[in-house]
């Protein structure tokens, strides 16, 4: 009987990494190639107005080479969390070099740090299967984004300048949103309201840089409400992205195998929250570091509570998150650094 309840009780084991078996040689010279394909297709995807999908191929390529993570999103959200990390901090140069965030340079310092990452470690791209759960975590999500952008898909544009004059901040972060994405980085000593300076500036670049990606473009927009409707649509995303983290995060944090029906309240109930309580607000009223800082706080709370993977990569993606959530949204760091250092603690003893 022994045997049997210590065969059910021990963890399963973890499959072999897939490495390179070839020659460095010829390992070297694959990496110089996908390096010099990936600035192809980062020009040729600019070039014809098809640089929107950039960074889902950049998201997928990061998540193929984690191996935190039993499932697709589990690879994909930690994925995200790791970039917006890295872009915060890259923002340091982004600011300073003459390209700014233009999306091809993005691009191809993205693809050339994932090939180094590649053939340092000896991980070859793999991704494991969707499950039901990340459907319903992308349903919760869809749902939120939606409800989030109807301002841009349902309403006049006469009414979406009096929802925007409403807000409590929206204002100042399309201002601050506007202006980081026209410079192409931090704003630094920039001649622009004192005001703007005081808010964090995590949010606005992450967003900007996108937006670049999502317009093929680095010029202005024609119009005040061009920018407007776009902020919209970047909130929304935002506010989705937290619906689908939090809803990720109740599954994965569940002590007890789940069934269909008490996987099925617990989604519901994060529903519920997000269209019913203060979070609803806090993204209505435009406060979107606070969103985003959110969604990666329970990233890393949930990446410190299961982390399912080494602890080398654990403390890699928790420094990322840590650095994300310092430059979105810096109220939330005592907490996430408490976090981090409880996991850092138990991991030495």
């Amino acid at each position: 009987m022994r045997p049997v309840l210590a065969s059910l009780t021990a963890p399963p084991r973890a499959r072999a990494t897939p490495r390179y078996g070839a020659r460095p040689v010829v390992v070297v010279s694959i990496a110089v190639g996908a390096v010099a394909a990936g600035w192809a297709v980062a020009y040729l995807a600019y070039a014809v107005h098809l640089a929107w999908l950039l960074p889902l191929l950049i998201l997928v390529a990061t998540a193929s080479l984690l191996r935190t993570g039993q499932t697709l999103l589990d690879r994909l959200l930690l994925a995200a969390g790791a970039l917006v990390g890295t872009l915060c901090v890259g923002g340091l140069v982004f600011s300073v070099w003459p390209w700014g965030l233009h999306p091809v340079a993005l691009s191809g310092c993205a693809v050339t740090g994932l090939t180094l990452a590649s053939v340092v470690t000896g991980r070859i791209p793999t991704l494991p299967r969707p499950t039901l759960s990340d459907g319903l975590s992308v349903a919760n999500g869809v749902m939120a984004g939606v409800v989030m952008a109807w301002p841009v898909l349902g309403l006049s544009p006469a009414v979406r300048l009096a929802v925007a004059a409403g807000a409590d901040d929206l204002g100042r972060h399309l201002g601050l949103f506007d202006t980081v994405r026209r410079l192409g980085g931090y704003l630094y000593d920039a001649d622009v309201p004192a005001g703007l300076l005081g808010y964090p500036q995590g949010a606005p670049l992450v967003y900007g840089a996108l937006d670049g990606f999502a317009r093929s473009s680095a010029a202005e927009y024609g119009s005040t409400l061009g920018a407007l409707d776009h902020y919209f649509v970047w909130l929304a995303v935002g506010y989705a992205f937290l619906a689908v983290t939090l809803t990720w995060g109740v599954q994965r944090l569940a002590t007890a195998e789940l069934d269909s029906w008490r996987r099925l309240v617990l989604v519901t109930a994060v529903a519920v929250a997000m269209l019913m309580t203060g979070l609803f607000r806090l993204a209505v009223t435009g406060y979107p570091g606070a969103v985003l800082g959110l969604a990666l706080s329970a990233l890393l709370v949930v990446l410190a509570c299961r982390p399912g993977g080494s602890s080398t990569e654990t403390l890699l993606m928790s420094g990322a998150l840590v650095a994300a959530v310092g430059f979105v949204f810096p109220p939330f760091l005592p907490a996430v650094l408490a976090v981090v250092g409880t996991w850092v603690v138990r991991q030495w003893a």
